[in-house]
């Protein structure tokens, strides 16, 4: 296995690239142009399920509850789903999130508020595939494993656990900046104490020297 050069380095192994069609025959599905034209509203901590399939359920009120065409899911909210099913979810105009069989990914951080959007999920096992449209810089959208976090501006990629617990990252389009769990800037510089500008530099280096994986690359 070869090592990530950067300022800290990261083990991610290759995977094969989720297809966003797929083989299932859409029946049942809320339409692009539906959600293009405006005529289905969203909050701005809402993402909606566009299209699912087989046996997907979403953890509420401490209970697992199947999860329909059209249901709006928010920030806490795990998903679960089960063998030969996937799920398909908006977020506004601003991402689609496939989340493929035998997966189970919560959505940590869901705010779509414009030039404030911060969108984060957590990938417990399974694999998700994301198409995230521009991302301005003081908006975030990052998918986080035990291993590493992926943060993006505007890109498609996809991000799975292996049954080892380990991450794995293959880039379709755009630029995916890589660091490890360990190392969450994000959460850091929220937890600082205001006007630590010395705490504040040194994160931002972290970031500045984050692995970056480019449009169709894969890394070892």
């Amino acid at each position: 296995m070869k090592s990530i050069p950067g300022i800290i380095a990261i083990f991610i192994i290759v995977m094969v690239v989720i297809s966003c069609s797929g083989n299932v025959e859409r029946k049942n599905f809320i339409a692009d142009s539906d959600l293009e034209s405006g005529n289905i509203s969203l909050e701005y901590n809402q993402a909606l399920v566009a299209f699912a399939s087989g046996d997907v359920t979403a953890l509420s009120e401490n209970s697992w509850v199947p999860v329909e065409v059209g249901d709006c899911l928010t920030e806490s909210q795990t998903i679960r789903v089960g063998a030969k099913s996937f799920v398909e979810l908006q977020l506004a105009d601003r991402a689609g999130v496939r989340i493929e069989e035998n997966s189970e990914v919560m959505i940590a951080r869901l705010s779509l508020k414009p030039d404030e959007a911060q969108v984060r999920l957590q990938v417990e096992t399974g694999a998700v595939l994301c198409k995230v449209s521009l991302f301005s810089g003081g908006e975030s959208f990052k998918v986080r494993t035990r291993t590493a976090i992926c943060g993006v501006r505007g890109t498609e990629f996809g991000v799975t656990v292996t049954s080892s617990n380990e991450t794995a990252l293959s880039v379709r389009t755009g630029k995916v900046a890589v660091l490890p769990a360990s190392v969450d800037t994000e959460e850091l510089k929220e937890q600082a104490p205001e006007g630590d500008t010395e705490v504040m530099a040194i994160l931002d280096e972290f970031d500045k020297n984050a692995t970056v994986v480019e449009a169709d690359q894969e890394i070892v």
